[in-house]
């Protein structure tokens, strides 16, 4: 880690479940969930906020440069080499169990930074009996929902919490309109599928 006195910080969390879950905190603020909140950790370790927010950022810089540059366990314990042994395990064993979670979300954020990403969507069916022109239409239309999010403002935002924006585009489609929009979503899955391959 790049601060040598995070020794000294560190070992002011002098239970070690409770550095345990400072270290989930953290990874769950990377993964865009509430990460550890100094007014829960203050009354653990003496710790100024300043020295917790150095705390936290370099263990979130630690996690995701773990993750992204793949590091090897030497390499892992060479970038740890300023805490002691035993902290270094409980953040290599913290890092095993949430390396795949770790990964989604950086791999979720760096595909936010190209436009929005589809996160959900809602459908419904309406039968239109008539409009001002007919009187007897009986068409039905669909109502589909898009759900959509920006993501994080960059892929590598871990020094402070941000959530994805959701916006939603609506769309009314006849039978028509529908097959079109199936189809071209379809070719996109294919697109996609081979790239995976």
């Amino acid at each position: 880690m790049p601060n040598k006195s995070l020794e000294s910080i560190s070992n002011t969390l002098t239970s070690e479940q409770v550095f345990l879950e400072f270290l989930h905190r953290c990874i769950d603020e990377i993964c865009g969930r509430k990460g550890p909140a100094y007014e829960v950790f203050k009354s653990s370790a003496n710790w100024s906020l300043e020295e917790f927010r150095e705390f936290t950022k370099s263990i979130k810089i630690f996690f995701y440069e773990a993750v992204t540059k793949h590091w090897h366990k030497d390499e892992l314990l060479e970038n740890l080499d300023d805490l002691e042994s035993s902290r270094q395990q409980l953040v290599l064993e913290c890092l095993e169990i949430r390396k795949d979670e770790i990964n989604v979300a950086l791999q979720r954020d760096t595909c936010a930074i190209s436009g929005p990403v589809l996160e959900d969507f809602d459908w419904s069916l309406k039968w239109v009996m008539g409009s001002s022109k007919l009187s007897s239409l009986r068409e039905p239309l669909l109502t589909v929902d898009f759900h959509t999010s920006q993501g994080r403002e960059k892929a590598t935002s871990i020094s402070s919490e941000t959530k994805p924006k959701i916006n939603t585009v609506s769309l009314e489609l006849d039978k028509q309109e529908l097959k079109t929009l199936v189809s071209a979503l379809q070719k996109a899955q294919d697109v996609l599928t081979s790239w995976q391959l």
